[in-house]
Protein backbone atom coordinates (compact mmCIF):
# COMPACT_ATOMS: atom_id res chain seq x y z
CA UNK A 1 0.00 0.00 0.00
CA UNK A 2 1.30 3.46 -0.83
CA UNK A 3 0.17 6.85 0.44
CA UNK A 4 0.80 9.67 -2.00
CA UNK A 5 0.46 13.26 -0.86
CA UNK A 6 0.14 15.82 -3.66
CA UNK A 7 -0.99 19.46 -3.28
CA UNK A 8 -3.21 19.05 -0.22
CA UNK A 9 -4.80 15.92 -1.65
CA UNK A 10 -4.07 12.55 -0.14
CA UNK A 11 -4.37 9.58 -2.44
CA UNK A 12 -4.21 6.03 -1.22
CA UNK A 13 -2.81 3.78 -3.87
CA UNK A 14 -2.93 0.05 -3.40
CA UNK A 15 -0.62 -2.15 -5.46
CA UNK A 16 -0.97 -5.89 -5.47
CA UNK A 17 1.99 -7.94 -6.64
CA UNK A 18 0.17 -11.17 -5.97
CA UNK A 19 -3.41 -11.78 -4.97
CA UNK A 20 -3.99 -13.49 -1.65
CA UNK A 21 -7.44 -13.88 -0.17
CA UNK A 22 -7.61 -13.30 3.56
CA UNK A 23 -10.37 -13.92 6.01
CA UNK A 24 -11.52 -10.95 8.07
CA UNK A 25 -9.67 -12.34 11.10
CA UNK A 26 -6.45 -12.76 9.08
CA UNK A 27 -6.77 -9.22 7.70
CA UNK A 28 -7.39 -7.77 11.17
CA UNK A 29 -4.40 -9.71 12.53
CA UNK A 30 -2.23 -8.36 9.70
CA UNK A 31 -3.33 -4.78 10.39
CA UNK A 32 -2.78 -5.25 14.15
CA UNK A 33 0.75 -6.53 13.53
CA UNK A 34 1.54 -3.56 11.30
CA UNK A 35 0.24 -0.95 13.73
CA UNK A 36 1.26 -2.50 17.03
CA UNK A 37 4.91 -1.69 16.34
CA UNK A 38 4.31 1.58 14.51
CA UNK A 39 5.28 4.59 16.65
CA UNK A 40 2.39 6.87 15.60
CA UNK A 41 2.17 8.33 19.13
CA UNK A 42 5.80 9.42 18.93
CA UNK A 43 5.28 11.01 15.53
CA UNK A 44 2.23 12.94 16.77
CA UNK A 45 4.17 13.99 19.88
CA UNK A 46 7.05 15.24 17.70
CA UNK A 47 4.57 17.24 15.57
CA UNK A 48 2.36 18.43 18.39
CA UNK A 49 1.89 21.97 17.03
CA UNK A 50 0.74 20.60 13.66
CA UNK A 51 -1.59 18.20 15.49
CA UNK A 52 -3.33 21.03 17.36
CA UNK A 53 -3.40 23.14 14.20
CA UNK A 54 -5.17 20.31 12.34
CA UNK A 55 -7.71 20.02 15.17
CA UNK A 56 -8.34 23.80 15.09
CA UNK A 57 -8.75 23.75 11.31
CA UNK A 58 -11.20 20.85 11.50
CA UNK A 59 -13.19 22.64 14.19
CA UNK A 60 -13.29 25.94 12.28
CA UNK A 61 -14.27 24.27 9.01
CA UNK A 62 -16.64 21.82 10.74
CA UNK A 63 -14.92 19.23 8.57
CA UNK A 64 -12.67 16.46 9.82
CA UNK A 65 -10.60 16.38 6.60
CA UNK A 66 -7.64 18.45 7.95
CA UNK A 67 -7.35 16.21 11.02
CA UNK A 68 -7.71 12.99 9.01
CA UNK A 69 -5.12 14.25 6.52
CA UNK A 70 -2.70 15.02 9.36
CA UNK A 71 -3.20 11.60 10.96
CA UNK A 72 -2.73 9.80 7.63
CA UNK A 73 0.52 11.70 7.14
CA UNK A 74 1.68 10.67 10.63
CA UNK A 75 0.73 7.03 10.01
CA UNK A 76 2.55 7.07 6.68
CA UNK A 77 5.63 8.68 8.24
CA UNK A 78 5.59 6.18 11.12
CA UNK A 79 5.27 3.19 8.78
CA UNK A 80 8.01 4.56 6.53
CA UNK A 81 10.30 5.13 9.54
CA UNK A 82 9.56 1.69 10.96
CA UNK A 83 10.09 0.00 7.60
CA UNK A 84 13.36 1.86 7.03
CA UNK A 85 14.71 1.21 10.52
CA UNK A 86 13.63 -2.44 10.33
CA UNK A 87 15.54 -2.93 7.07
CA UNK A 88 18.56 -1.00 8.29
CA UNK A 89 18.50 -2.84 11.61
CA UNK A 90 18.25 -6.22 9.92
CA UNK A 91 21.09 -5.49 7.50
CA UNK A 92 23.29 -4.02 10.22
CA UNK A 93 22.38 -6.83 12.59
CA UNK A 94 23.41 -9.46 10.09
CA UNK A 95 26.76 -7.85 9.38
CA UNK A 96 27.75 -6.19 12.66
CA UNK A 97 25.47 -7.33 15.44
CA UNK A 98 22.85 -5.14 17.12
CA UNK A 99 23.20 -1.41 16.44
CA UNK A 100 21.70 0.80 19.08
CA UNK A 101 19.47 3.70 18.12
CA UNK A 102 19.74 7.06 19.86
CA UNK A 103 16.65 6.13 21.90
CA UNK A 104 18.30 2.87 22.97
CA UNK A 105 21.46 4.70 24.03
CA UNK A 106 19.39 7.23 25.96
CA UNK A 107 17.45 4.48 27.74
CA UNK A 108 20.66 2.65 28.67
CA UNK A 109 22.23 5.89 29.98
CA UNK A 110 19.20 6.66 32.16
CA UNK A 111 19.11 3.09 33.51
CA UNK A 112 22.83 3.30 34.33
CA UNK A 113 22.17 6.56 36.23
CA UNK A 114 19.14 5.17 38.10
CA UNK A 115 18.55 1.43 37.97
CA UNK A 116 15.10 1.86 39.59
CA UNK A 117 13.84 4.26 36.88
CA UNK A 118 10.34 3.42 35.60
CA UNK A 119 9.10 3.35 32.03
CA UNK A 120 6.99 6.45 32.76
CA UNK A 121 10.06 8.31 33.99
CA UNK A 122 12.08 7.12 30.98
CA UNK A 123 9.34 8.42 28.66
CA UNK A 124 9.26 11.81 30.41
CA UNK A 125 13.04 12.23 30.44
CA UNK A 126 13.58 11.06 26.85
CA UNK A 127 10.58 12.87 25.34
CA UNK A 128 9.29 9.63 23.82
CA UNK A 129 5.96 7.91 24.37
CA UNK A 130 5.63 5.19 26.96
CA UNK A 131 4.79 2.64 24.25
CA UNK A 132 8.04 3.52 22.41
CA UNK A 133 10.00 3.04 25.64
CA UNK A 134 8.33 -0.32 26.27
CA UNK A 135 9.10 -1.47 22.71
CA UNK A 136 12.76 -0.44 22.98
CA UNK A 137 13.11 -2.02 26.45
CA UNK A 138 11.88 -5.31 24.96
CA UNK A 139 14.48 -5.04 22.16
CA UNK A 140 17.21 -4.33 24.72
CA UNK A 141 16.08 -7.28 26.87
CA UNK A 142 15.95 -9.60 23.85
CA UNK A 143 19.48 -8.48 22.92
CA UNK A 144 20.52 -9.22 26.52
CA UNK A 145 21.74 -5.67 27.04
CA UNK A 146 19.53 -5.20 30.09
CA UNK A 147 18.13 -7.62 32.58
CA UNK A 148 15.56 -7.35 35.33
CA UNK A 149 16.74 -8.16 38.84
CA UNK A 150 14.06 -8.87 41.42
CA UNK A 151 10.31 -8.39 41.39
CA UNK A 152 8.49 -5.99 39.08
CA UNK A 153 7.59 -3.53 41.87
CA UNK A 154 10.70 -3.76 44.01
CA UNK A 155 13.33 -4.87 41.51
CA UNK A 156 15.56 -2.92 39.15
CA UNK A 157 17.16 -3.11 35.73
CA UNK A 158 20.83 -3.82 35.19
CA UNK A 159 22.76 -2.81 32.06
CA UNK A 160 25.14 -5.42 30.67
CA UNK A 161 27.98 -3.96 28.63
Amino acid sequence: MQFIYINNELTVQVKFESVTLLTTAQFNNLIDNVFINTPVESMVHQHQDDYYFAIRQSTQQTDSAPFIEFMLQMIFAAITEAKTSETEGLNAGLSEGLKLSDVDKTILAFIEQDRYITNVQLAEKSGKSQSTIERRIKVLKDARLITRIGAKKTGYRQVKR
